[in-house]
This record gives structure tokens, C-alpha cells and sequence, in this order.
């Protein structure tokens, strides 16, 4: 896994001077869900590490966050450890990383990342991507939306 601290996207706004605003609040546009799909129910099995809050920085997060002025904040590490088949559902937004593995097992997991509709546009190619009509031929109406079938609308 990515063991260094990262985000998923680039910060959504930068804070230029000093502390970030409380009084800033932004919708999620993206978030981030780990499918554990070993048992990770210890640390040392190297789960999904996040740092609560991290979101709300307005700063790159740097590889190692070590001895730069949000330090503290690894002291709040939640360490995500659950059995196979769980999810880990946070802000893309938000400073995370794979947990280092001590263990002898290999941790695998399937990563998925959803968006307001109007982030799609971003993604080239995928926007263009066209399913297959026997994937969804006879799903249920709820998962054909989960699956990206949406009346039109912005960017679209």
C-alpha cells in the first residue's frame, strides 16, 4: 500500500496565512471507499491510517508531517481496522495512508472513489466510458443510479 501521507486530490482551497477557517465548510465532492478485502483488525496489518479533521487544513499534505506545523495532529491518527468485506468511507480530501504491514499477512484492498456529478468532468476518459448493456441490463432502478445512470444535467 501507499505508505507515505497523501491526498486523494489537491487541497479545494488554501488557507495563505496562518490557521484554516472554522467557518469554512465544503460539501464533500469526492470521498474515498477502502474495500478491506483481508481481515485488518490489528494495526500492525497495515489498515488505512487518517488523520481526523485533516480535510479542513487548505494545505498540500507533505509525505512526512513530521516537524512541520501540523505535527500534533499524528497523535490523532484513527487507525481503521475491521474485518474483510468492511469499508472505510472518508473525505478525499482528508490526509491518510496505508498503515505500515508488520504483520506476515498480506493486506488487500479495492479502493473506489465517488463525486458530485459535476466533478465528472474532470476524469477524461472516463466520462466517455460506456457500460456494457449486459452489466445492467436488469438492475434494480437504486443500483442503476449507484452505477452512474442519472437523468442529464450539468455536464452532461
Amino acid at each position: 500500500g501507499i505508505t507515505m501521507w497523501h491526498q486523494d486530490d489537491a487541497p479545494h482551497f488554501l488557507v495563505m496565512h496562518g490557521e484554516a477557517p472554522t467557518n469554512v465548510r465544503l460539501p464533500p465532492l469526492l470521498f474515498t471507499a477502502n474495500y478491506y478485502l483481508t481481515d485488518v483488525t490489528l494495526p500492525a496489518h497495515g489498515g488505512t491510517e487518517v488523520i481526523p479533521g485533516s480535510h479542513l487544513i487548505g494545505a498540500a499534505c507533505p509525505a512526512d508531517p513530521t516537524g512541520t506545523p501540523w505535527a500534533a495532529k499524528l497523535a490523532t491518527v484513527d487507525h481503521n481496522c475491521a474485518p474483510a468485506g468492511s469499508v472505510v468511507l472518508f473525505n478525499n480530501q482528508c490526509w491518510h495512508r496505508g498503515g505500515p504491514n508488520t504483520s506476515d499477512r498480506t493486506r488487500a484492498i479495492t479502493q473506489l472513489t465517488y463525486a458530485r456529478r459535476l466533478i465528472g468532468h474532470k476524469y477524461y476518459p472516463f466520462m466517455n466510458y460506456v457500460m456494457p448493456e449486459h452489466c445492467h441490463r436488469d438492475a434494480s432502478p437504486r443500483l442503476k443510479r449507484l452505477l452512474g445512470f442519472l437523468p442529464h444535467g450539468a455536464y452532461c
